[in-house]
């Protein structure tokens, strides 16, 4: 079926000082034709909401072995207003 995808995640937060948080998440995604393994961390601060910043790396496969596997890492940034 075309355009179907599997998105799954794990996370735990800790407290990294007062009114900060930090996420580490493991996190799997799914689709006829890759694999994604990522793992990261996301920051989140109870004073400015507004902003989340985190970064996250990615391996990907191909799920017929026929393409490259291939490696990302990100730096993230939510900002709302």
């Amino acid at each position: 079926m075309p355009g179907v995808r599997f998105d799954a995640e794990l996370g735990y937060g800790l407290s990294v000082s007062v009114g900060l948080t930090g996420t580490s998440y493991l996190g799997l995604g799914l689709d006829n034709e890759t694999r994604d393994y990522r793992l990261g961390w996301r920051f989140v601060s109870n004073r400015l909401q507004s902003f989340s910043p985190g970064f996250e790396t990615v391996h990907r496969e191909a799920a017929n072995n026929n393409a490259d596997s291939g490696n990302e890492i990100m730096l993230q940034g939510t900002l709302r207003w």
